[in-house]
């Protein structure tokens, strides 16, 4: 699915907020989009939102059947968390997208920008030192864009942001579950940021990825050793 948000910017701030109701306690809760797919159609369960931001679009991504089993759902939590207290499967809901031209109230005291990749060893670690005066930051936002155009079938998410996140979700362990996104996190000197690679597993794990989630067309992006992203990373104290 595809939006117009009509800003001519790219928002500073974008939530994409996806409800769906727990048939047990007879109740809507709202979960979050993400900027990558944790995983895709060869886990036996992965669900979830991907989004990604231009200037003049919000595109949203919803889990697809493609060559494996599971067919993914918006909203997934089941087996193995919270003591499969209040499970949640759920494949289709209602999706509620805001984006503000201007998030922040001021200039961010930090902005840094670099170009970055998944699969390249330790060259697939950043980390960066922001200066806030020992000051944990009160807003932190990394995001990926492509910026080889040349390894993005049909320039397809070209110009398209996608957001870091504070969680891996999965390893390299397993040859034939594909996975990807920017993982960051941040103290009151430092900013982390982790690509996927390769350890003991597989070259499964990309910057950005979108594979078996459904739109128009389906891309597998930030294709490991070729595109690479600039991160960007806007910090504000307290």
């Amino acid at each position: 699915m595809e939006i117009a948000h009509g800003l001519g910017v790219v928002p500073e701030r974008v939530r994409v907020l996806v409800r769906g109701k727990d048939t047990a306690s007879d109740s809507y809760f709202i979960f979050e989009s993400s900027g990558a797919a944790i995983c895709d159609d060869e886990c036996d369960n992965y669900g979830g939102v991907v989004s990604a931001v231009d200037d003049n679009r919000v595109r949203l991504w919803a889990p697809d059947k493609s060559n494996a089993g599971a067919k993914g759902a918006i909203i997934l939590v089941v087996d193995g968390w919270g003591g499969e207290k209040h499970n949640m499967n759920i494949q289709s809901g209602h999706i509620k997208v805001y984006a503000w031209k201007k998030w922040l109230s001021r200039d961010p005291d930090y902005v840094e920008e670099f170009n970055f990749a998944s699969q390249f060893g330790a060259a697939s670690y950043k980390e960066l030192t922001h200066n806030l005066n020992d000051a944990l930051p009160h807003k932190v936002q990394v995001r990926c864009t492509p910026t080889d155009s040349s390894y993005v079938p049909e320039g397809d998410n070209a110009g398209f942001w996608f957001e870091g996140r504070g969680v891996a979700g999965v390893d390299d362990d397993t040859q034939h579950h594909n996975h990807g996104g920017v993982v960051f996190a941040y103290d009151a000197n430092r900013l982390r940021v982790w690509a996927p690679t390769k350890n003991d597993g597989h070259e499964t794990g990309y910057l950005i990825f979108t594979r078996n989630l459904s739109r128009v067309t389906e891309r597998r992006l930030g294709r490991q050793r070729h595109v690479f992203c600039v991160d960007v990373a806007d910090l504000c104290a307290t």
